[in-house]
């Protein structure tokens, strides 16, 4: 009948530990102390957290530094419209919601990008018929051309 798999995670709120695991939590969202205001980044956009972990960890392996993953839109809006970027990687879904306006904010920046999309080519609109779209799931051989084309 396959794997079955049961998960049970006790809750205590006045737990040290839980109160240590909320603060780091919230460090995390934090922005890195010594991350160069500087240095260019590509935009990943992906909502599956498999795909954005592994798309995180081919992009980092191609020497790239990696600004996200945003699965969310409007912190992807946000970083597109205010981040130091070279590139982005955009999942044309994201959470039921097109990424047509992030991938306009990347153009009107003159910012290159690409989808990844689990869908045709063919289901990209018209506007953005330029763009590259690599199908998921993504080859890093593929990934890696497509960033060498695009990246300035």
């Amino acid at each position: 009948n396959g794997l079955r798999c049961t998960l049970s995670v006790p809750h205590d709120p006045s737990k040290e530990s839980f109160r240590r695991a909320s603060i780091e939590l919230s460090q995390a969202d934090a922005p890195a102390q010594d991350a160069d205001p500087n240095e260019k980044r590509v935009l990943l956009v992906e909502d599956e957290p498999l795909v954005s972990m592994m798309l995180a960890d081919m992009l980092s392996a191609f020497g790239h530094k990696v600004d996200g993953p945003y699965n969310r839109f409007p912190d992807a809006i946000l970083a597109a419209k205010s981040n130091n970027l070279q590139a982005g990687i955009l999942d044309v879904n994201l959470g039921g919601e097109k990424t047509y306006a992030v991938a306009d904010i990347l153009a009107n920046r003159k910012i290159p990008f690409a989808f990844v999309t689990g869908y045709g080519p063919d289901t990209i609109v018209s506007q953005f018929s330029h763009a590259p779209v690599l199908q998921k799931p993504i080859e890093a051989a593929k990934l890696h051309a497509l960033l060498q084309q695009i990246v300035r």
